[in-house]
């Protein structure tokens, strides 16, 4: 079952989060489908975190993703993290940060994501044990 979850469930489920129209109980369930996925066996928090943050990037048949877009991703993130555990979700906050943190990084979509996910993690965790959090988003905006 877990390999045909993997398989052939999970490349539909990271379709449907690149939708506009994604909301509501959909979005939920999508999310609760994502902290089930952390606890199989088959699936690791590192490849589901890098499928979920791949599909922002934008892909050449269908241009730019939609903002509404972004916000289902970072939601997804940010309930995948906390599910994934405390070490889990710090790692992947480290790694927000050091997004924001790269000046020479000319992505503003790449940072723009970081910084959805981050707010998301934030409005459901307390990220004030992260050393300078706030001077980081802050700066990002300059």
């Amino acid at each position: 079952v877990g390999l045909t979850v993997r398989n052939k469930v999970l490349p539909q489920a990271l379709t449907l989060v690149r939708s506009s129209l994604l909301q509501g109980q959909a979005l939920s369930a999508l999310q609760s489908f994502f902290a089930a996925l952390v606890y199989s066996a088959n699936t690791s928090f590192d490849a589901l975190l890098d499928s979920l943050l791949s599909t922002a990037k934008p892909s050449p048949q269908s241009g730019g993703v939609a903002k509404q877009a972004l916000f289902s991703i970072a939601q997804c993130v940010a309930i995948l993290c906390l599910a994934a555990g405390d070490q889990k979700c710090s790692s992947t906050v480290n790694m927000l940060t050091d997004i924001l943190k790269d000046d020479s990084s000319t992505n503003s979509a790449k940072q723009h994501l970081a910084l959805l996910c981050l707010g998301e993690i934030g409005r459901r965790r307390d990220l004030s044990s992260h050393a300078h959090i706030e001077n980081i988003v802050i700066e990002s905006f300059q």
